[in-house]
């Protein structure tokens, strides 16, 4: 049986729902990490990606203005889209308003090879560490044109900024 995107997503968090109702933890001695704003969109590389070469762009922990000027610029300016003019991108992070990076970071997850965004799944404090549970999405029907104009998608987190070293850890 195949589900939906939709569909795993509802599974997903009515099984964590559940999981906090009979007090079993996400994680043993993990903390979840309160998200204050979520964000997703397309983006760009510079050179196209491969649809048979899997490379997903590593993810990345944006913790000042510098670093987050440069990941806007492979935001693109115009939507990827058949449609000619393209519209401009109504991306929510490209037009934000400025983000305080003193009480505030940004974890970013890309999708290489699909239109479909990567979902993060759970910000928690363990230890020491930061730890980012996030899942990647199949190649769809679209893959073959986002390979085609180098055009993938993002999930991004806002958090509590801290100093901590952040793991990212991809769900199957």
């Amino acid at each position: 049986m195949k589900l939906s995107r939709r569909e795993w997503v509802e599974m997903l968090v009515v099984s964590l729902l559940c999981s906090q109702c009979l007090g079993a933890p996400a994680s043993v001695g993990a903390e979840s990490i309160a998200v204050q704003q979520r964000y997703s969109g397309q983006y760009h590389s510079e050179v196209g990606f491969s649809l048979g070469k899997e490379r997903p762009f590593p993810p990345r922990v944006i913790r000042s203005e510098k670093e987050f000027r440069l990941f806007k610029e492979g935001l693109p300016e115009y939507a990827v889209t058949k449609m000619r003019p393209a519209p401009k991108n109504r991306d929510p992070l490209r037009n934000a308003s400025p983000i305080e990076f003193s009480k505030s970071m940004l974890l970013v997850v890309f999708n290489t090879h699909s239109g479909a965004p990567p979902e993060i799944a759970s910000v928690e404090e363990r230890e020491a560490e930061i730890v980012v549970r996030f899942f990647r999405f199949a190649p769809d029907a679209c893959a073959m044109c986002a390979d085609a104009s180098g055009t993938g998608s993002y999930a991004a987190v806002l958090v509590p900024a801290s100093r901590a070293r952040v793991r990212f850890t991809e769900v199957e």
